[in-house]
């Protein structure tokens, strides 16, 4: 079974995935580190200090990574997670007061997510220039 554990950044998804990872049989993908560590992007973004996400490469990967897996459950952590096929999603909340104070001790936090008040502009945001206007996916 695979989970999708997301939420904005600063909720404690990552927090929660490892405390699941030392309590439970479980299998945890840290997807944006993996994300970076396997090249899984189109390209660096560096007006906006992120990473473009390729999502059909990281598809194919999490389908080979969840294939090959030692456990039933797996949990992917990541504020991409739910755009993946997966059997269930957990989405994390958090006050926004409590997230920005999170956000806030993080190094690159105000150049990466924004001002703590607006935390949910990560994610996807729209694709400057003309043409078509799309939407990418970024990862910080």
């Amino acid at each position: 079974m695979r989970i999708a554990l997301t939420g904005t950044p600063g909720t404690g998804k990552t927090t929660v995935a490892d405390q699941l990872d030392l309590e439970m049989p479980v299998d945890v993908v840290h997807l944006n580190t993996s994300i970076h560590r396997y090249g899984l992007t189109k390209r660096t973004d560096r007006a906006r200090g992120t990473s473009v996400v390729d999502l059909e490469a990281v598809a194919r990967w999490l389908d080979e990574r969840v294939t090959n897996h030692d456990t039933e459950m797996v949990v992917i952590e990541s504020h991409l997670a739910h755009l993946f096929d997966v059997d269930r999603v957990v989405v994390l909340r958090c006050s926004p007061d409590r997230v920005g104070t999170r956000l806030e001790t993080r190094e690159t936090s105000s150049q990466i997510h924004g001002p703590p008040e607006r935390p949910e502009v990560v994610g996807e945001a729209g694709e400057g220039g003309g043409g078509g206007g799309g939407v990418d996916v970024i990862l910080s």
